[in-house]
C-alpha cells in the first residue's frame, strides 16, 4: 500500500508555497478531524488544489478510495449549506427584534452581510483579547509591570494615550479597558510581537515558521477585521480565511498556555 508521495507532496507545496513539512503535519491532522486515511485527505487535497494524481489513487486500497468518495461528498455538502446560509434572506435578531428587509434602506444583502459579520465577531473579539493577554503576561513577567512604557514604541503609546484622553471627556461611555493593551489595533500587537521577537520566539518552537506563522496571519486578517469593525461586508474566502485563522490560533493555546 503506498503512503505519502514525495514528488506529490512537494508539488502540493510548490502549489500552495508552503514546506514539505508543514503538508505533512496538516495532512496527518485533517485527516484526524475528518476519521479518515491520510492518503484520503492527501488525494482530496491534491483534487482540491488541482494537482493530478490518478496513478497514485490507483495503487490505492478499494477502502481508502471509499473514504475519499464520502470526503468529497461531505465537502460538497457543507458547501452547499455554507452558500446556502449565505445567499438566503435571513432575519436578523437584534435586541428582541426581528429585522427583515425593510426595501430601500435595508435590503436583503445587508441583512445577509450583517449575519455573516455577526457570526465572526465572536471569533474577533476572541482572537484579539486572548492575543492582548498573551503579550500582557509575558512582557509582564520579563520587564515588570512598567513595560508599556519602556518596551512599546512611542507612535502606539501616543496613540493610545489620545484614545484613552478622549474617552475620558465622554464619562458617560463605558471604558474599554484598564490597560494601554485594550485600546491597541491589531496592528499594533503585530508590531509588539516582532519588536519582542525573543520574548515570543521560544513560544513557537515547534511551528513551522516559529513567530512568523502568527504574525503573517494577523497581517492577513488585518483588512477582514477593519470590515467586520466598520460594518463592510465580507467575501466569502475572507470569512473562510478568518475562520481558520482563529481555529489555528485556538488549536496552539493549549502549548502556548503550558509554556507561559
Amino acid at each position: 500500500m503506498p503512503r505519502l508521495d514525495s514528488l506529490l507532496i512537494k508539488k502540493l507545496a510548490n502549489k500552495i508555497n508552503k514546506p514539505g513539512k508543514y503538508i505533512k503535519e496538516q495532512i496527518s491532522k485533517r485527516a484526524s478531524r475528518n476519521n479518515v486515511s491520510s492518503e484520503a485527505f492527501f488525494v482530496k487535497w491534491l483534487r482540491d488544489e488541482g494537482i493530478g494524481c490518478q496513478r497514485y489513487y490507483n495503487k490505492l486500497d478499494p477502502n481508502i478510495k471509499k473514504q475519499i468518495t464520502d470526503l468529497t461528498q461531505k465537502t460538497e455538502i457543507s458547501k452547499r449549506k455554507i452558500i446556502k446560509k449565505i445567499i438566503s434572506p435571513r432575519i436578523l435578531k437584534i435586541n428582541n427584534i426581528n429585522i427583515t428587509p425593510t426595501g430601500k434602506l435595508i435590503n436583503k444583502s445587508m441583512v445577509n452581510d450583517a449575519c455573516q459579520n455577526a457570526n465572526l465577531y465572536p471569533e474577533l473579539y476572541l482572537f484579539e483579547d486572548s492575543l492582548r493577554e498573551f503579550i500582557r503576561i509575558v512582557l509582564s513577567r520579563k520587564y515588570g509591570q512598567k513595560w508599556w512604557d519602556t518596551r512599546v514604541r512611542k507612535e502606539i503609546r501616543d496613540k493610545v494615550a489620545d484614545r484613552i484622553k478622549k474617552e475620558q471627556m465622554n464619562r458617560w461611555h463605558g471604558i474599554r479597558g484598564v490597560h494601554p493593551l485594550s485600546y491597541t489595533d491589531l496592528s499594533d500587537l503585530t508590531n509588539i510581537l516582532r519588536r519582542h521577537q525573543s520574548d515570543f520566539a521560544k513560544f513557537f518552537k515547534g511551528v513551522t515558521g516559529g513567530l512568523t506563522w502568527l504574525t503573517q496571519k494577523l497581517e492577513e486578517i488585518y483588512l477582514t477585521r477593519n470590515n467586520i469593525a466598520h460594518s463592510s461586508p465580507l467575501t466569502k474566502k475572507d470569512v473562510n480565511r478568518f475562520g481558520t485563522y482563529f481555529k489555528d490560533w485556538y488549536d496552539q493555546l493549549p502549548e502556548i498556555e503550558n509554556n507561559i
